[in-house]
């Protein structure tokens, strides 16, 4: 990855600094908010290039707080949660771009990342190369 991007992560549980562990080391400038009114501010404020939120938080859990960023930005967004079909479906048609499932694999989480910054660039027309050539 070149240059520093930033991640924000919007999560209570415990398990996020793994997460927060693995995106430092691939370079990552990483924010941290623990309520859905923070991360909604943060998401704002410091226009970040990939978010990662969690269906469980509060006031507003995930699922309500995705179409909020949605709203705000055309960032990536992952879910994760614990929830099964039912909550990926929703998470999904709220806004998310991907879904992963706590425990959450961390190469796969990393990999959906890359995939997804990857779209963006090309979306965007910042990718380095073009997709196809001719």
């Amino acid at each position: 990855m070149t240059g520093t991007q930033t991640a924000l992560i919007i999560d209570t549980d415990e398990s996020r600094q793994e997460l927060l562990v693995v995106l430092k080391k691939a370079g990552f400038r990483v924010l941290e908010a623990t309520t859905s009114g923070d991360g909604a501010k943060c998401a704002l404020d410091n226009s970040p290039r990939i978010v990662v939120i969690a269906e469980e938080m509060t006031p507003l859990e995930g699922v309500d707080l995705l179409p909020v960023i949605r709203r705000l930005t055309d960032l990536p967004i992952i879910a994760i949660g614990s929830g099964g079909e039912m909550a990926m479906v929703q998470a999904l048609l709220q806004g998310a771009d991907v879904y992963l499932t706590r425990p959450v694999n961390v190469q796969e989480f990393m990999a959906r990342i890359q995939a997804l910054l990857r779209r963006y660039a090309i979306a965007r027309g910042s990718a380095k190369e073009p997709l196809l050539h001719c």
